[in-house]
This record gives C-alpha cells, sequence and structure tokens, in this order.
C-alpha cells in the first residue's frame, strides 16, 4: 500500500515533467486537497511523558489499556492519537510465541560414562555445485567425541542408515562391546528394532529435541 506521503512525491515528480497538477494527481491517486494539505503537528510531549509513565507502571499493557487508564484520568484522548504515539515512542511489546508442548514420556537422563557407551547419530542436509541434494550420516561417540562415520549419499533410507550402523558396530567388536545405547537429536528418522544386530543385548534407543545437549534415553526391551 502508498502512503500519502509517497503519493505526494509522485505528484511532485510527475509536476518536474511539465504535468499539470490535476494531471499528476490523477495518476497519483490521491485528491488536489490532500496533495496540498500541510501537516500541523501538535504537541504530544505530555502524553508521551504520561505513555511512559503508564508502560513502566504495568510492562505488560498495550496501548488499548493505556487509554483506558487515560480514559478512568478523564482525559479525552482518541484511541488512533494513542497507538500512534505509543508506536512512535517505542513502547510496543513483542509478542508472544506460543511454544509447542512437547509430548515425552518415560524419558530418563544419559550420561556417557565411558568409550563406547552412547553413540549418538545425526544428519546433515547440503547440497552440490549441480543443485542436486546431498544427506551425510554422522555417528558420534558421545563420551570420546570422536567421529565413528560419516556416510554422504543423495538418499539415505532407514535400510541405508541400518546398514550403516550394522558396519559399525560390528567393527567395533575387536575394541570392545557394543554401545548400549543409540540416541539422535533429530527426531526417530529410523526405526532400530528392525535390525536384529541391535535389537540383540540390551541396546536401547531414544531422540532428544535439537537445542538439549544432554541424550534422553527411553527403553525399548
Amino acid at each position: 500500500m502508498v502512503s500519502a506521503p509517497q503519493r505526494r512525491q509522485a505528484v511532485c515528480f510527475l509536476k518536474d515533467r511539465r504535468l499539470s497538477e490535476r494531471r499528476s494527481c490523477g495518476l497519483a491517486g490521491i485528491g488536489r486537497s490532500s496533495y496540498r494539505y500541510q501537516a500541523q503537528p501538535r504537541d504530544d510531549s505530555q502524553l508521551v511523558e504520561r505513555l511512559k509513565a503508564i508502560a513502566s507502571q504495568y510492562r505488560r499493557y498495550g496501548y488499548r489499556r493505556a487509554w483506558w487508564v487515560l480514559h478512568c484520568e478523564g482525559r479525552r484522548v482518541n484511541p488512533k492519537r494513542v497507538y500512534r504515539v505509543w508506536r512512535q515512542t517505542g513502547l510496543c511489546l513483542p509478542r508472544r510465541r506460543r511454544r509447542k508442548p512437547r509430548h515425552r514420556q518415560g524419558v530418563l537422563p544419559c550420561v556417557a560414562t565411558h568409550p563406547g557407551h552412547v553413540w549418538t547419530y545425526d544428519f546433515i542436509a547440503d547440497a552440490c555445485t549441480n543443485g542436486r541434494q546431498l544427506k551425510i550420516l554422522t555417528v558420534t561417540d558421545e563420551f570420546t567425541r570422536e567421529s565413528l562415520t560419516i556416510e554422504p549419499a543423495h538418499r539415505l533410507p532407514s535400510s541405508r542408515v541400518l546398514e550403516v550402523l550394522q558396519r559399525r558396530r560390528l567393527n567395533w567388536q575387536p575394541m570392545g562391546p557394543a554401545p548400549l545405547r543409540m540416541a539422535t537429536r533429530r527426531g526417530a528418522r529410523v526405526a532400530l528394532l528392525r535390525c536384529p544386530v541391535f535389537r540383540a543385548g540390551r541396546q536401547e534407543f531414544t531422540t532428544s529435541p535439537p537445542k538439549r545437549t544432554e541424550a534422553l534415553v527411553r527403553s525399548i526391551l
């Protein structure tokens, strides 16, 4: 939407190109009286000070409640004027964002106590120079922070992810027992129960939110 000051500037631009005022106002979509209108600023210093006092006293009040306070005090002020001064003074509060509920039951905090105790895997998305999508699967030891596997591919279905995890688990056996827990911070992308290698023993699988550093574990036994 084009404001009135912008339309007035357009009329001035057209008049400089030797168009008449009537023709310029018609092209800009503004009346001649509106074009000739001269703003008469009023003194809002007292109103500004009072609104600042109300905002400091009632921190969660908006301009409507502030106008009601002025109305109860006996001041006859137009609500639109209060809104304009409220915005110009910078008293508007940011809108509260609704937090999404997290439906998580039976979760227990899990902290890795030794190497190979907890493995975490994650997915990284990127693109090639030709624009084709590229996905990267990373597997990390939660205790040593060692990168165990980096698997790039254009597609990473669950069967491919299970194959990579199974291969890494078999290669880990000469170095010690298999990990007791598998965790991810990106949601349940793979059903590890379908893999007999991870189903045997005491493996556990869980998901945790991206912003939480501590791994959460839910037993699947």
